[in-house]
């Protein structure tokens, strides 16, 4: 045998010994370990509904690539007490006082991936027309493999809205631009919190602000346009039986002054099968502003 390829062949072995204990010994060194996906749940919330099921959806999900199938449990949730919280009743169907469907744990895996894509899980809610406080329950990851649960992150919390009681009634600020003649409407949309099997119904009536619906105040001066900037409203707003919304327009005058933009107010009081969770807004007529003419060079 050639004296030179017996020394390559020992030097290859040689560096096959070592490359194989060096692998060995980064595997069981802790600072070169692999560190396991952190597995997470997500917080949920739905209404309830006046019948029927509906579905409470948590979402699973690594952060992490899965170099390893993961497993874990959802565990059967448990009603929630504590300050702050309603409990949600477990039952095996919707029956009696139940407000959600759960009767095993909920096996979940995840296939070894560098990006594993989450995974859902429902809880059936059982729909009622008991106005009642929101309802609340537990749930957790349990028996995990190939994964690790940080602080907080296996728990979450379930919470069945009701959406029985005397909806909250809001109402948002608004804008128009002022056309530079006629008229144009600045809207104002009114919500409710959850749609309500009554009409809801709310007075409303503007006041001014900078912006005047008055006119100048002089005898014989008319309170129309372009002498205002828009026409006072007052009314009653209903909102129909499961519509979640709805509007109030008032005019905006149009002229071709330069002037800085204008404000005015819309209150809501008096409401009828609702409740008020915002009582005013702010509507802004941004003025038209006319370009600026270049000065003159001297020549």
């Amino acid at each position: 045998m050639n004296p030179r390829h017996f020394t390559g062949m020992r030097v290859f072995r040689w560096k096959w010994i070592l490359s194989t204990a060096a692998l060995a010994l980064l595997g069981a060194t802790p600072g070169f370990a692999l560190v396991p996906p952190i597995l997470s749940i997500t917080d949920a919330a739905v209404n309830e509904g006046n019948s029927g099921q509906t579905n409470l959806v948590f979402t699973i999900s690594l952060q992490g690539a899965a170099t390893q199938v993961v497993n874990a449990d959802f565990a059967l949730p448990i009603p929630l007490t504590g300050t702050g919280f309603n409990p949600a009743n477990r039952g095996t169907a919707c029956t009696g006082a139940a407000d959600f469907v759960s009767t095993q744990a909920i096996h979940v895996q995840f296939p070894i991936s560098n990006s594993p894509a989450p995974i859902t899980v429902t809880v059936p809610v059982c729909g009622d027309t008991t106005a009642e406080p929101d309802e609340q329950m537990f749930v957790n990851l349990t028996n995990v493999t190939n994964a690790q649960c940080l602080e907080g992150t296996c728990n979450g919390v379930g919470t069945i809205r009701d959406d029985d009681g005397s909806p909250r009634v809001s109402i948002a600020n608004a804008s128009a631009r002022e056309p530079l003649s006629g008229t144009s409407k600045m809207t104002f949309t009114v919500t409710l919190a959850h749609t309500s099997n009554n009409p809801v119904s709310v007075n409303f009536a503007t006041q001014d602000g900078t912006a005047n619906s008055n006119g100048p105040g002089l005898p014989n001066q008319p309170t129309t346009c372009p002498f205002i900037d828009y026409f006072p409203r007052s009314g009653v707003l209903t909102i129909l039986p499961g519509i979640p919304s709805g509007t109030i327009d008032v005019t905006i005058c149009g002229d071709k002054f330069n002037e800085a933009s204008e404000t005015f107010t819309i209150h809501l009081t008096n409401p009828v099968n609702g409740t008020l969770n915002t009582s005013g807004a702010t509507g802004t007529i941004t003025n038209f502003a006319l370009p600026t003419l270049p000065t003159p060079s001297g020549g």
